[in-house]
């Protein structure tokens, strides 16, 4: 360890120098890096809630696009079905044109 150091620990006494060892060491941070990490924690907390929110809507959007598909489908079939029905009635219609007397 560096002599200076020792020097200083011994000129502050054992509580301070305890405390100037937890921080060198890391493992006691003063208050502005403790308020700094505050706030940076709020940030993401943030941005992860933004991107939460957003990946629900895009959730909701694609549930709603699928249900508009299914209601296009259902209607191609009900379409195709009228077509189909008015086919069956024209037929009808011009078989008893054609075999009806003048």
């Amino acid at each position: 360890m560096d002599p200076s150091l020792i020097a200083l620990l011994e000129k502050l006494g054992a509580g301070a120098g305890v405390i100037v060892v937890l921080i060198l060491v890391r493992l006691l941070a003063p208050g502005w890096a403790y308020r700094d990490k505050a706030r940076e924690a709020e940030s993401w907390k943030g941005l992860y809630e933004s991107e939460r929110r957003a990946h629900e809507l895009t959730r909701q959007a694609s549930a709603l696009k699928d249900e508009r598909l299914q209601v296009a489908i259902e209607s191609g079939r009900v379409a195709v079905e009228s077509g189909r029905v008015t086919e069956q009635l024209l037929r009808e219609a011009r078989s008893r044109v054609a075999s009806s007397p003048d």
